[in-house]
């Protein structure tokens, strides 16, 4: 049987399997929580708003104050999904409006509403109490994914696996990669959790991230001025990284390990028949 056949059959050993640790997805968690906090930022603000709006109250512009508050609390929340861009806080912001928006329906269909203001009012209304079902859907979710994810290590490379919807099945050879960065934070370093990020020479654990600016006039007379940076940042995307696993200094230990392994294997290779080249030569 040809030697590739035999290679390609080889079977890896497993030298250690992991997933993200409860405390290593805790930021996760946290952002899953973005709208109730910017609900109990809101509410303690807006107090202090209406007093400041009450003349509209008085002239009977009621419907302004409500669109107001109404405006302000979605840019809010869209802006904090636009500018954290997490899965976890699009997902419970997304949720947060879809079941308000829900409540809202459920009242047209049967209620009686007098006004568009009536819309708005029962829309605001609504926000605390779908709040807590979206982020406690969120928080179920993020805890599924967290489980689906494995990271095993063996004596060819890593391999990545995890999703929910759609399942991502990743390997690593050790020859692959370039550099093993680990990032821990001040509570990972005590509780003794961290990210270690594998960074190949293909790139491998990266992402381009563009920014830009631009300004133009307007006139008889326009100009226009732009500028765009692309910067490369290192992933930390779970499914791209060891994402806050327990014991990382241990397992970037094993890592590093394996990376020189083959190095290892090649000096005695070379020894090996540098002997063999000797005794023939005595011959």
């Amino acid at each position: 049987m040809s030697r590739y056949l035999e290679y390609a059959n080889y079977d890896s050993k497993t030298v250690l399997i992991t997933r993200p640790s409860v405390l290593g997805f805790m930021r996760r968690y946290l952002l899953c929580l973005t709208p109730f906090i910017v609900l109990v930022i809101y509410k303690f603000v807006n107090t202090y708003i209406d007093s400041l709006l009450t003349p509209l109250k008085a002239l009977g512009l009621d419907f302004l104050l409500t669109t107001f508050n109404l405006t302000i609390f979605l840019l809010i929340l869209l802006a904090l999904a636009w500018v954290l861009r997490s899965t976890e806080v699009e997902g419970s912001v997304g949720l947060s409006l879809l079941i308000s928006l829900i409540f809202v329906l459920a009242k047209v269909r049967f209620g009686n509403f007098k006004a568009l203001t009536d819309a708005f009012n029962v829309y605001l209304e609504s926000i605390p109490t779908a709040i807590p079902i979206a982020v406690t859907i969120m928080l179920i979710r993020t805890e599924i994914y967290r489980k689906t994810i494995n990271y095993k290590l063996t004596d060819l490379g890593v391999e990545i696996s995890g999703g929910i919807w759609r399942r991502q099945e990743q390997s690593i050879p050790y020859n692959q990669i370039g550099r093993v960065v680990l990032e821990q934070s001040l509570f990972g370093r005590l509780l003794n959790y961290g990210t270690i990020v594998l960074v190949s020479s293909a790139e491998w654990g990266s992402e381009y991230y563009t920014r830009a600016v631009g300004a133009g006039g307007s006139g008889k007379i326009t100009a226009g001025v732009g500028y765009a940076r692309t910067l490369k940042e290192v992933s930390r995307d779970p499914l791209k990284c060891l994402y806050g696993v327990k014991n990382p200094k241990k397992i970037k230990e094993i890592i590093e390990r394996m990376m020189t392994a083959q190095f290892r294997a090649e000096i005695d290779q070379v020894e090996y028949l540098k002997r063999i080249y000797e005794e023939i030569s005595r011959k």
